[in-house]
This record gives structure tokens, sequence and C-alpha cells, in this order.
């Protein structure tokens, strides 16, 4: 009796268990079932006040006061805090997520980290500021010479570690917030632009999307080689370049300087070629670039079915819809689609570059050439020719600078100099025919990665020199078919002119014109 009691005694503890049980699986429920009608209806209000102060801050930040760091992002602050606290009361709200993607990248560009940073890299006063390089190539001494006066100035390195954990995170966060408004086959969105209404729909989400995307991609590009250029954080051998008159008559600093550079450019160095930790995030670019192009062109395929009506006040829209100063032309916009395609499959597939005299696909002469392999070179420098410096302050014709050798190593031997490859190339005397010019240079130039690093997948270095000579024979033929136009008229020199191929990158000239460059 004692025992059914206890048992008894039991019941209503587990019964109150179940209940509680219940209750909380119900509230569950009841909290995943999405926001309220309460919630939506508030985070639309908030919506619409961050969207003024959006619309604020667009007018705010015009090309003079959008300096990094400089500019009153009072507006956009306050926007960005709005839009968040709608998308905490309603996750999928659309325009919140699309404002909330803009002021977020924006801002980011704009912390004070980043800023300070950018200011100090292409402000006025900054030995790299881009302006400097409009009168490029001769300039370039002259930007180089005034790195050493800014001590401030930032190693590429650190300019990229800040960049990437300020900036990339901002533009992931952009992408998926973006990715709900892309999914939205509903969302539209009203801006006042340069003081008139501007629509956004599923096509100018696309275009933001994809710009993010692509914007993400570039920047882990960028982000995943080295670029540094200092000498342990100093920029003076730089300026000691500059300072070279005759290299016939050097002083041991500037030795020392030349010593520096060739050591940077050398094989063995970590200049150009992917950062430390930086592999896997590399290997995300190409797939990002695709999905990019995917986006782009399924949102920009909709333009053409959009009712005539839905395309008024819309950035993107046709003439033939919708009439006014800022429409596409239907034949331009086509042209646009037709360009997007060609990309996006010369991305997905390798192209064959095929007989440069005949157009025929031909074993000898054809190609494979992978133009994605740009989002996944290694080590840039071993696109060049196994290759080495002579020592800084022997130069002269006998040590011109750069030679060739067989194989890497610290003493490999030496077969030929670029003045030697000069020579051979040049053939002023046409005393070569190219099937000699190259029988001399595949006894000089031994490539290190005949493939290019996967720009030219399948390739070894026997294709690699029958198309060269195939190039060099096309050459000659259109040297001497100029020569029989010649009239005496200049104009008739461009008759008969070769037109530029891809398969001409892959001439010697071409790995040489890296190095000089």
């Amino acid at each position: 009796m004692l025992f059914n009691r206890k048992v008894f005694l039991r019941i209503p503890s587990v019964a109150s268990l179940a209940s509680l049980a219940m209750a909380a699986w119900l509230s569950s429920c009841m909290s995943n079932s999405g926001p309220t009608s309460v919630d939506i209806k508030t985070s639309d209000s908030t919506t619409a006040a961050a969207t003024a102060n959006l619309n604020g801050a667009i007018d705010q930040l015009s090309s003079a006061q959008f300096q990094y760091g400089q500019g009153n992002l009072d507006s956009l602050t306050a926007a960005n805090a709005d839009f968040q606290q709608a998308l905490t009361l309603n996750p999928n709200n659309s325009e919140a997520n699309l404002g909330a993607a803009l002021t977020g990248v924006l801002l980011a560009a704009q912390s004070p980290g980043l800023s300070s940073e950018l200011n100090n890299t292409v402000g006025a006063g900054s030995p790299l500021n881009m302006n400097l390089a409009k009168n490029a190539p001769q300039a370039r001494v002259e930007i180089l010479r005034k790195v050493a006066a800014q001590a401030g100035t930032p190693k590429f390195s650190q300019i990229q570690d800040t960049v990437a954990s300020v900036l990339l995170p901002a533009l992931e966060k952009a992408i998926a917030e973006l990715q709900i408004v892309y999914n939205d086959p509903t969302f539209s969105m009203t801006l006042q632009i340069d003081g008139s209404p501007r629509k956004l729909g599923h096509s100018e989400a696309a275009v933001l999307l994809a710009g993010f995307k692509a914007t993400h991609a570039l920047a882990t590009l960028l982000l995943s080689y080295d670029y540094d250029i200092d000498q342990n954080g100093s920029y003076a051998y730089l300026d000691t370049l500059g300072n070279i008159q005759n290299f016939n008559d050097l002083s041991s600093s500037q030795i020392s300087a030349l010593t520096t550079l060739t050591t940077l450019l050398s094989p063995g160095s970590p200049f150009l070629a992917v950062r430390a930790g930086w592999s896997a995030q590399l290997a995300s670019v190409d797939p990002e670039i695709q999905s990019a192009l995917g986006v782009l062109q399924a949102g920009l395929a909709t333009v053409k079915t959009q009712a005539d009506t839905s395309q008024i006040n819309e950035i993107i829209h046709l003439c033939s819809k919708v009439q006014d100063e800022n429409c596409i032309q239907d034949n331009d916009f086509d042209s646009a689609l037709t360009a997007l395609d060609s990309v996006s499959k010369y991305m997905n597939q390798p192209y064959l570059v095929t007989d440069i005299a005949t157009g025929a696909i031909s074993g000898d002469t054809s190609i494979n050439v992978n133009f994605a392999a740009f989002f996944s070179v290694q080590d840039y420098k071993k696109m060049l020719p196994y290759y080495a410096f002579y020592q800084a302050g022997t130069w002269d014709s006998a040590n011109p600078v750069v030679y060739f050798t067989n194989t890497a190593g610290t003493k490999p031997p030496v077969t030929g100099s670029i003045y030697t490859v000069s020579n051979i190339l040049n053939n002023s005397d046409n005393s070569l025919t190219p099937a000699q010019q190259v029988a001399q240079l595949k006894t000089i130039i031994y490539w290190q990665d005949p493939t290019f690093q996967g720009f030219l997948p399948g390739a070894t270095s026997n294709s690699l020199w029958r198309v060269i000579q195939k190039e060099l024979e096309a050459n000659q033929a259109n040297e001497n078919n100029n020569n029989n136009y010649y009239d005496g008229n200049e104009s008739s020199l461009t008759t008969g002119l070769p037109h530029p191929t891809a398969v001409s990158l892959l001439s010697p000239n071409f790995a040489l014109s890296l190095l000089g460059q």
C-alpha cells in the first residue's frame, strides 16, 4: 500500500513536468514562427526613418566630402543603426537588408584605423598618391623617391591586414543581407538620388549583390599577394635608387640599394607570391567571381521581361519601355548581356587559341588559355624563365643585370644573358630564320612553369616553343608584306600589320617584359 501511495504521489509530478515541457515546446514553436504583425509594422516604420537618413547621407557624401574618415557620418550612422534595429524585428525586411548592406560597407570604409592608413597612402602628400602616376612611366622614379620622405606611410602588408580585418567582414555581412533582397521577387525601394526619386527593384538588387561579391573577390585577390617593397620598414633605398645617374660609377649605398631591389625581385623572394595563410582565401576568389557573373546575368535578364510601367523611375530601364535621358538603348543592353555571356564562358572553360596564320586548330600551334587562372596564381615570378641577377656594381655589357639559367638554386649555370636574348629576338640583319631563332633561344631560356601558373593548361616547353616559332614566322611574313606595300605614304605601313593575338603573349618578350616592368 505504501508503494502504491508513493507511485500515486509521483504521478502529479510527472504530469507537471509533461505540462511544462509541452508549454516550453509551444512557446518555442511560437517564437520560431517569425515576426508578429506588430514587429513587421514597427520594422517597416523604422526602415522608413532609416531610409530618410540614408537619403541625407547620400547628399552629404559628395566627392569632395567623401574622404576617408573626414566626412560627416551622422546621417549614415543613424541610418545604419535604424536599419539594424528594423532587422532585429524582421530579419527578412528587404529594404532594411539593402540599407544595412550599403551603410555598413560605407561606414567600414570610413573606420578610423582604415581611414588613417588610406589617407597616409593615397592622400595628396603620399608617395602612393594615384594622381602622381598620371605622367607614368616618367613619373615612376619620382614617385618612388617620394616614399622615403613619408615616414608615416605604412607597409603594404599593414594596409592589407587592416582591410582584411575591417572591410572584408563588412562586405561579407553585406553580401548575406543583399542575398535576402535578391531572393525577394517583390522587392522595391525608392531613394532620392541627385534630387530625384529613383526606384530599386530586383535588377538593381542583382547588380548590387554581384558588385559586392566581385568587390569582395577582387579585394581578396589583392590581399592574397605580398607587395611589400620596404627594407625592414624603410623605403630609403628607393630614394637612393632614384638618385643614380651613372651605373658605371656606383657608390656603396647605391650598390646596396640595387642589391635590395634585386633580392626583392629574385625567384626565391616572397614578393608577388601568395602571402602566408592566404591560400584558402585565394582559392575562393574564382568561385565568387563565377557566382557574381551568374547573379548579374540572371538579374539583368529580368529587365526585358518587366512591364513598361514597372520601370518608371527605376535606375536600370530600357528606352523601349521608358524614354528619358537615363534610359539604356535596347541594342546596348543586348550587347552587354552578350559580353557577360562571353566572359562567363571564358571563365568557365579554357579558350583554344588556334593557328595564328590560318585560324585552324592544329596540334602543333594551338594551345589552351585558362583565363580563370588569373585568380589562382601562386607566384607571379614563376611565370618567368629561370633567371637570376648579376651582382650589383658589376653591371656592364658583359654582365647586363639579368642572366638566365636552366634550373633553380644558389649558383645555377649561366645559359645566357638578357642582352643575348635581345640580340636573337631583334635579328637586326635578318640572318636567322624563325626556326634558328627558336633553336638558339631554347639553349638559353628554360621555363620554370610551362603552364604559366595554370594560364596554359597542359602546355609543355616543346609546345610553347612551337607556338613561339609560329608567331615569329607570322611576324616575319607581315614585315615582308609591309615592305612590299610601302609606297612612301606612312599610312600604308599599317596595311598587313599583325593583329595582336593571345598567342603573342607566349613569346620570351612577354616574360621579359614582366620582369622589366
